[in-house]
């Protein structure tokens, strides 16, 4: 596709056009545990396909990098409530209020049909205005999602009680392996 669009391959293995290394960094907390890790896995995918990219882990990446949208690609997450009421300050435009919308993502449709949300009482409705903006951000691919956190959830008559804390904490909240669930586990 690459060549197609007018790339040339350069003799480090990497595509370039017009002046311009087809290369980006991946911006990332530091100290994120876990094997193989996410930025490893996209550097051996784009390597063979003539892309370069460079890890930039830093411990400030979710306080400064990532709300001043400074990153090229972001290993970061959004852990949504069941009924969707979260896209609003992640995807709405920052001039309408989208306070968390770290990558710039901005479509007027989507805006107003977010807005639209907050006054709709009715739960279907609702969830097909949410619909709706789930299908254009699709099509406008502004996001791509790299994996599926865990949740799982079971229960037994025979213990109790037992809650459950929704998909932002789960019932494996503090399941995760290395160093972080010690520092987090109470």
């Amino acid at each position: 596709m690459l060549e197609d669009a007018g790339w040339k391959l350069g003799a480090d293995g990497v595509y370039r056009q017009g002046g311009q290394r087809a290369s980006f960094t991946i911006g990332h907390k530091a100290g994120r545990t876990g094997a193989p890790r996410p930025w490893q896995l996209m550097q051996a995918s784009c390597r063979p396909a003539g892309i370069a990219n460079r890890r930039r882990g830093q411990e400030s990446f979710n306080d400064q990098q990532l709300p001043a949208s400074d990153f090229d690609a972001a290993l970061f997450a959004w852990v949504r409530l069941a009924d969707q009421v979260s896209l609003i300050q992640n995807y709405i435009s920052k001039n309408r209020g989208g306070v968390a919308n770290y990558n710039n993502y901005s479509n007027p449709q989507v805006d107003d049909l977010l807005t639209k949300t907050n006054t709709e009482l009715d739960y279907q409705k609702r969830l097909a205005l949410f619909n709706q903006v789930e299908d254009l951000m699709a099509k406008d691919m502004h996001s791509i999602p790299l994996f599926q956190l865990i949740d799982f959830s079971a229960s037994d008559r025979a213990y109790a009680p037992v809650s459950y804390l929704l998909p932002s904490g789960g019932v494996l909240w503090n399941a995760s392996p290395g160093p972080s669930s010690r520092e987090t586990a109470h």
